[in-house]
């Protein structure tokens, strides 16, 4: 498979869905500021096995107009990621939610060992209110205004809720195993406390974001990152998971 078809698969299908506008995400990628050089640093980092920092894609698209947006921002002290918050005020169907990938696993750098992702689910409430983005976008400069729409629309907007994080893995795409979660959840009264989690998040002013962890995994190895991850910030009282692995 080609350089292209291969992130064009990562991005589209396995980790955002058919709502990403792949073409404009990577136009938005290259063209950022030093994005050449950004990139020649991300490869050096991969090939070290080394986390990247630096550069964060956001992401939006309404699906009630189809407005897609991306910016490229620059930001040193964070893992390198892209974002995608999806949003709609259909009255049986809307809401948000907001994807997270490492930038890396969205390059051909990436070495796939497996067929296994290690997956995080969080609850969050944001840090803006909503009439604090009034106020500013009524008496705030443009700079302003601009910088409370992408914190809105990214994890920097976010805070968690305490022990409300699940972790786990899975050999299909994260989005289809948390589809999974959500029937059990409201159609079989799952008495598990990530379950019990989505149903009591109904209706509540919050935003499940999804982490992808770790990709291309073989399943031992995505068993293992997945029981360090639970042990260290998810296990009862921690989080959402009832057992590690």
């Amino acid at each position: 498979m080609s350089d292209t078809g291969y992130i064009n698969k990562l991005l589209a299908l396995y980790f955002f869905g058919p709502e990403f506008n792949v073409s404009v995400a990577n136009e938005v990628l290259v063209g950022s500021p030093n994005g050449r050089e950004m990139y020649k640093k991300l490869l050096a980092s991969t090939l070290k096995g080394e986390p990247h920092e630096g550069l964060q894609l956001i992401c939006y698209k309404d699906l009630d107009t189809g407005m897609f947006v991306s910016v490229a921002t620059l930001n040193e002290s964070s893992p390198s990621m892209i974002s995608f918050y999806l949003s709609s005020n259909h009255r049986y169907f809307g809401g948000q939610t907001l994807m997270c990938v490492p930038l890396q696993f969205c390059t051909n750098f990436t070495t796939i060992e497996g067929e296994y992702l290690v997956y995080r689910h969080t609850f969050k409430t944001p840090i803006m209110s909503e009439n604090d983005i009034i106020q500013i976008n009524e008496t705030g400069t443009s700079e302003e205004q601009f910088e409370a729409h992408l914190a809105n629309r990214s994890r920097a907007g976010y805070e968690t809720i305490q022990g409300m994080s699940y972790v786990g893995m899975t050999k299909r795409s994260w989005s289809k195993r948390y589809r999974q979660h959500i029937e059990s959840a409201l159609e079989n009264s799952s008495s598990t406390l990530f379950h019990k989690a989505i149903r009591d998040m109904q209706g509540e002013k919050v935003i499940c974001v999804h982490d992808v962890s770790g990709f291309g995994l073989s399943k031992e190895d995505a068993r293992q990152y997945e029981k360090k991850l639970i042990r260290a910030s998810s296990l009862t009282p921690l989080g959402l998971n009832m057992k590690v692995g």
